[in-house]
């Protein structure tokens, strides 16, 4: 499988250069797992949360554009 060999070797060549300090994201996981109610999803770093919530937001707002429709399916 030539795509997940490269997946592996990109991940092999950045190994140890990822941006963010380790033990910092551990405290943030520990502190989740911790919490009275530990969160379904944690995204760790700056940029990943930028780009998760950009995602998110923009499904809603595709969901949103078509609620109408969505809505038009009940019986």
């Amino acid at each position: 499988m030539p795509m997940v060999e490269g997946v592996k070797a990109a991940f092999v060549d950045h190994d140890g250069e990822q941006a963010g300090d380790p033990v910092r994201g551990v405290r943030a996981v520990i502190s989740a797992m911790n919490a009275p109610v530990p969160p379904h999803r944690i995204v760790l770093g700056n940029s990943g949360y930028d780009v998760v919530v950009a995602m998110h937001e923009n499904a809603l707002a595709e969901l949103r554009a078509n609620e109408k429709l969505s809505r038009s399916a009940d019986f």
